[in-house]
């Protein structure tokens, strides 16, 4: 048997839907016998079967872990497969009998291999214990710009574009300052990336694209941003632990803010000394209760024309209000200087060219 057959395929997606709760409970409950029971028959050629079903079951059980519940009733449907004692090829016939079930978790595999990329990036920003700050310009020891890309921008889009070079024209005191650059590279936002150029437009087209994915990556986004954060916090803590009069300038572009905010909220000390925003996709709640008992001055700069901020607002953030689209509050602790870019910034991606333009607007 090289391949599951048509028919038999028809017949597991009929299965697939009739797929319930309870269903999931019970392979949860099983699964890991199974998988044991498979380790201690100590073949190597069953190797492969049982890396499938490990990972498989990892992320049915991993609750930080979102996916749609298609993916996750062929997960289930899949490792069903191998607990139940009814299959293509009886398990009795040693190792042959499990030429199906490999069979199957492999189709099964394929057919949520998205979600099983997505899942391998989550693992690692939640596992991280890596540089997250690559430093590539050494600068004059006083000032430090750390860079934290968003959806629109990679890690590896801002070292070889012309972020450096604008930096380069900033105003004084930053002028010498040395450069960092928050280092995270998601490849999984398949949906945002087609959709948010098209939706980032006055005309506010309607999107053709898949709204319960998009929602998906946006949450995994945020959730996997928020893990970096910890690692972050660690990192700028001995920056200014080595360098105490050292001046960190944090420059966030939409979710970059996110993993600075979950640094700032690790402790009581003032990581960063001036918080350039913009876009930027923290609730104005978040913000006064990270940033509001800090010696920090922010500057938020939103837009009324930043369409693709209010597209994901709209849409999958029913309860929240993006400070990229409004005014922040002034505290007694903490300076913020809003400005309305909407003269300057007609649609969310012009912040990624006119960024340094509107930094030098302000008189520090």
């Amino acid at each position: 048997m090289k391949d599951i057959s048509e028919i038999h395929k028809e017949k597991f997606h009929k299965q697939v839907k009739k797929i319930n709760n309870n269903d999931e409970v019970i392979v949860k409950d099983k699964i890991q016998d199974e998988i044991n029971f498979l380790k201690q028959k100590n073949d190597r050629k069953l190797d492969g079967l049982i890396r499938k079903a490990e990972l498989l079951a990892e992320i049915i059980k991993c609750d930080e872990f979102f996916i749609s519940e298609t993916s996750r009733k062929w997960i289930v449907f899949g490792l069903n497969y191998l607990v139940s004692d009814v299959d293509i090829i009886p398990d009795a016939i040693p190792i042959i009998g499990y030429t199906d079930d490999n069979m199957v978790l492999s189709w099964v595999s394929n057919l949520v291999k998205r979600d099983i990329h997505r899942y391998k990036e989550f693992i690692n920003a939640k596992t991280n214990n890596s540089s997250i700050l690559n430093h590539i310009i050494e600068g004059d020891g006083e000032h430090q710009i750390i860079l934290f890309p968003g959806f629109f921008e990679s890690k590896t889009e801002v070292i070889n574009s012309d972020w450096v070079k604008l930096l380069g024209s900033l105003n004084v005191p930053y002028k010498t300052a040395g450069i960092s650059i928050f280092n995270w590279e998601v490849t999984y936002l398949h949906e945002l990336n087609k959709t948010l150029p098209v939706i980032d437009h006055e005309l506010k087209l309607k999107p053709d694209y898949d709204t319960e994915y998009f929602g998906i990556e946006w949450q995994q986004l945020k959730t996997d941003l928020n893990h970096l954060g910890k690692q972050l916090s660690m990192e700028l803590y001995n920056i200014k632990k080595d360098s105490p009069n050292k001046k960190i300038i944090a420059v966030c572009m939409n979710a970059g803010a996110i993993p600075l905010f979950t640094a700032i909220e690790m402790t009581n000390r003032t990581l960063v000394d001036n918080l350039y925003l913009f876009g930027a996709t923290c609730s104005e709640r978040r913000f006064l209760k990270v940033i509001g008992n800090k010696d920090i001055i922010v500057y938020n700069f939103f837009s009324d024309n930043d369409y693709a901020l209010r597209f994901i607002y709209d849409n999958y953030e029913l309860q929240s209000t993006p400070i990229g689209l409004g005014e922040l509050h002034r505290l007694r602790t903490t300076s913020v200087i809003n400005t309305n870019a909407s003269s300057i910034i007609n649609k969310h991606q012009d912040y990624r060219y006119k960024f340094v333009e509107l930094m030098n607007s302000i008189k520090n």
